[in-house]
């Protein structure tokens, strides 16, 4: 069994205009662990979680998955190969 996270979060960060909602976040997820993300209406819960799909990109920071980071800077069509693929990984629950 490896320590290294499977879901890794690095300094997100995530701003709309001049609202800033995810402020240096840093989370690190073990394989099999099953975690909450929970907090008042409008904390940045459900960004966070978009983040990690990269459905609703960060303003800065990085969002691994095991060895391949998620938010890689490419070119368009290369970032579509790459970002289908990462998603065959992802699975969530929104609720």
């Amino acid at each position: 069994m490896t320590d290294k996270p499977f879901v890794d979060i690095r300094h997100a960060q995530k701003s709309f205009g001049s609202l800033e909602v995810l402020k240096d976040i840093n989370l690190q997820v073990s394989r099999g662990q099953i975690v909450a993300i929970i907090g008042p209406s409008g904390s940045g819960k459900s960004t966070l979680l978009r983040a990690i799909n990269d459905l609703d990109p960060l303003t800065g920071g990085e969002v691994w998955l095991e060895d391949t980071q998620v938010n890689k800077k490419l070119p368009h069509r290369q970032y579509e190969k790459h970002i289908n693929q990462v998603r065959q990984d992802i699975g969530m629950v929104f609720q």
